[in-house]
């Protein structure tokens, strides 16, 4: 089996582009999160317990997991400023 091509997201002020991604349960996520936005960023699924780094404007950071449960988990683009102004998404993980 072939593996997959990594996935790309966009963290900017205006959202996550794309805003909801589908994957799934049991098989390798890659991302690549690319920060667009002025604010220093980092990327959280924290129904799966994944950060990246604090991603400032025009960086970008791999990220790899395995989700091991089914349904719809939130994103967040959080700043190093407030927990309070994240960026909010969705990834739905099917069987």
């Amino acid at each position: 089996m072939e593996a997959a091509q990594p996935k790309i997201i966009v963290m900017s002020e205006q959202g996550f582009i794309p805003q909801q991604m589908a994957f799934k349960k049991g098989a390798q996520v890659e991302l690549i999160v690319h920060n667009q936005g002025k604010l220093a960023r980092r990327f959280v699924i924290p129904g799966f317990a994944v950060t990246s780094p604090f991603l400032m404007e025009g960086e970008m950071a791999s990220i790899r997991f395995i989700p091991n449960q089914t349904g719809s988990f939130p994103i967040q683009g959080a700043t190093s400023h407030t927990a309070e102004d994240p960026l909010i998404g969705s990834f739905v993980i099917t069987e």
